[in-house]
C-alpha cells in the first residue's frame, strides 16, 4: 500500500489482532541527504518502509502461527483433560448408580418381605383376637354354668338339710313310738 508522505501506513490481518501493525513516519520530516547533490527518491524510501513493514508482518504472522499452534496444543490438552474428567465422572456416577440400584432392589426385597411379615402378623393378630373373643364367650358361659351349678348345689344342700330334718324328725317319732310300745308292752327294751 502506498501512502503520501504525511499519512500513516497500516498493515493488518483480519484473522488475528496480533498481526496488526501501524507505521507512522516521524512527525518532523527527515533532512534530505545530498549525496552528490541528489536526494533519495521518495519511492525507494517508501519501498524500504513497506519492506520493513512486510518483514514485521511476516514476523508477526510467524509468531501468530506459533501462538496458534501452542494454543491449539493447549486446547487439545484441555479437551483431553475435560474428556478424561467427564469419563471419570461418568464412570463414578455410573458406579454410584449401580450401587444405588442394588440398594434399591435390596430395599424393595426387604420391603416385600416386611409387607408379607406384617400381613402374617396382622392375620395372626386377627385370629388371636377372634380366639380371645371366643375364649371370653366360653369363660362367660362357664361362669354362668358355675353360677347355675352353685345355685343347684345350694338347692341340693337345702334339700339335703330338709331331708335330714325329715329323717331326724322321723327317727324321733320312731323312737317315741318304740318307747310307747315298750311302755305298753311290758318292759321289753328295744335298743336303737
Amino acid at each position: 500500500m502506498c501512502c503520501s508522505a504525511g499519512a500513516a501506513l497500516t498493515l493488518s490481518s483480519s484473522s488475528s489482532p496480533f498481526a496488526a501493525c501501524a507505521f507512522q513516519p516521524p512527525q518532523t520530516p527527515a533532512p534530505h541527504s545530498h549525496s552528490r547533490g541528489r536526494s533519495r527518491p521518495p519511492q525507494v524510501k517508501y519501498e524500504a518502509a513497506i519492506a520493513a513493514e512486510q518483514a514485521a508482518a511476516a514476523e508477526l504472522e510467524t509468531k501468530k502461527k506459533g501462538t496458534q499452534e501452542s494454543c491449539s496444543g493447549l486446547a487439545d490438552d484441555i479437551e483431553e483433560d475435560v474428556d478424561r474428567e467427564m469419563e471419570d465422572l461418568r464412570a463414578r456416577y455410573e458406579s454410584k448408580l449401580q450401587q444405588e440400584t442394588k440398594a434399591t432392589l435390596l430395599l424393595r426385597g426387604e420391603n416385600g418381605f416386611m409387607k408379607r411379615k406384617f400381613m402374617n402378623v396382622n392375620r395372626e393378630m386377627t385370629e388371636k383376637k377372634e380366639a380371645l373373643a371366643a375364649l371370653a364367650d366360653k369363660e362367660k358361659e362357664l361362669h354362668e354354668a358355675i353360677a347355675a351349678l352353685q345355685k343347684d348345689v345350694q338347692g341340693q344342700k337345702k334339700e339335703i338339710r330338709e331331708r335330714e330334718e325329715t329323717i331326724a324328725d322321723k327317727e324321733s317319732r320312731i323312737y317315741d313310738l318304740k318307747k310307747k310300745n315298750q311302755v305298753r308292752g311290758g318292759g321289753v327294751t328295744v335298743g336303737c
